[in-house]
């Protein structure tokens, strides 16, 4: 399995060098070689909600003047997920 070097540096100064393999996550090979991380750096799934719209738009003869509408006939929705 290869995997990576990572240099874990901490806020007293410490810098910890840890191998990690490329199925394993940060946290579980840190604790693997004994150094203790806080819990809450588990992967966590985040979720955000988007919209998208295609408007109407309507340029007037004086070239500075735009209507801008939407009846979301040409939106849509959409979820992220990281």
């Amino acid at each position: 399995k290869m995997g990576h070097s990572v240099a874990l540096n901490f806020a007293d100064g410490k810098t910890f060098f840890i191998s990690v393999n490329n199925d394993e996550l940060l946290l579980d090979a840190a604790v693997r070689q004994g150094i203790n991380l806080p819990l809450d750096c588990r992967v966590t799934k985040h979720y955000c909600l988007g919209r998208i719209s295609h408007e109407l738009v309507q340029v007037f003869p004086d070239n500075r003047t735009v209507l801008m509408g939407d009846d979301y006939t040409n939106g849509g929705l959409f979820m992220f997920v990281a």
